[in-house]
């Protein structure tokens, strides 16, 4: 058991020298306050915490914004936790969660069992997400795109699951390992945002208008709110059928992006409609305006 500390072997600050660094998960409810601040770059701009499925702080992910050396701004991001530092001495430090982690606001997933799970790409999205998608249980992997596959996903066992994906190739990337790694887990269903559900249109004056030119590279949903979404117009967009769509397996769309460079490929000659426990599907075929790349869905 976590014994209480004298106040002053507690340390608050990151020193100079290396210190051994043990995160202590969860989080001892006598630690002090996280205060953590980067030797450089001071106290973060955000930060957000990350508790486990008892609702136990295990750690916090800070976020820096600040200016590189020419002046550009830059973000550093960076996992922190209490750490049992060796002779006596425990603080906060720049230390990852380990693993298996647990999902951003995992006890309110738990808490709504009937609720389908949002999936989306870090913190700062998760945030923007949770306003607009308020009917939904939102939520991202520790760190997002970088170690998705550190983090505890058996919380979407049976559970309806939507993953969003940001509109870059990272973003495709992220969304086909989570595919797996919630598949894996035992989804009930796995479902797409894409980002041209949201991103090919803005809002002005209170006027829905299609967006000139392409969706900016690396668009996601905290995107959305400044293109004017709001979650009535979200609510609003859902009427469409396609605004969720089946997820495709990774392994089929890299066999049909090979067969449709296959100049000698075969059309497809498959069956057009589909029987599904929900009823009927029919397989639709078209290309993307934004991408150029040929989707099939089923509907």
């Amino acid at each position: 058991m976590f014994r209480p500390l004298d106040p002053e072997k507690r340390v608050e600050a990151e020193p100079a020298d290396k210190d051994t660094k043990t995160p202590i998960v969860p989080v001892p409810a006598d630690a002090p306050p996280m205060r953590y601040r980067h030797q450089k770059l001071g106290s973060p701009s955000m930060q957000w915490p990350y508790h486990d499925a008892e609702g136990r702080l295990v750690g916090y992910v800070c976020r820096w914004d600040h200016l590189d050396a020419h002046g550009q701004p830059v973000k550093t991001i960076l996992p922190i936790t209490y750490c049992d530092l060796g002779n006596g001495r425990y603080g906060w430090r720049a230390r990852g969660v380990p693993a298996p982690r647990p999902l951003m606001a995992l006890p309110n997933i738990l808490a709504n069992p009937d609720a389908p799970i949002l999936i989306v790409e870090g913190e700062k999205t998760w945030e923007a997400a949770r306003l607009l998608f308020e009917y939904m249980a939102v939520t991202t992997p520790m760190h997002g795109a970088k170690s998705p596959h550190l983090t505890n996903f058996s919380c979407c066992a049976g559970r309806d699951v939507v993953i969003a994906t940001d509109n870059d190739e990272a973003g495709r990337d992220f969304g086909d390992k989570v595919f797996e790694l919630v598949r894996a887990a035992g989804a009930m269903s796995i479902s797409h945002l894409r980002p041209d559900r949201l991103g090919v249109w803005q809002w002005k004056g209170g006027e829905k208008i299609r967006r000139s030119g392409s969706i900016p590279e690396g668009w996601d949903i905290g995107d959305a709110l400044d293109d004017g979404w709001t979650v009535e117009d979200v609510q609003d967009a859902r009427a469409d059928p396609a605004f969720f769509v089946p997820y495709e397996d990774p392994a089929d769309r890299a066999k049909r992006d090979q067969e449709s460079e296959d100049p000698a490929a075969e059309p497809y000659t498959g069956p057009i409609f589909r029987s599904v426990p929900s009823g009927v599907e029919k397989r639709l075929e078209y290309v993307d305006k934004n991408t150029g790349i040929t989707i099939v869905e089923w509907k």
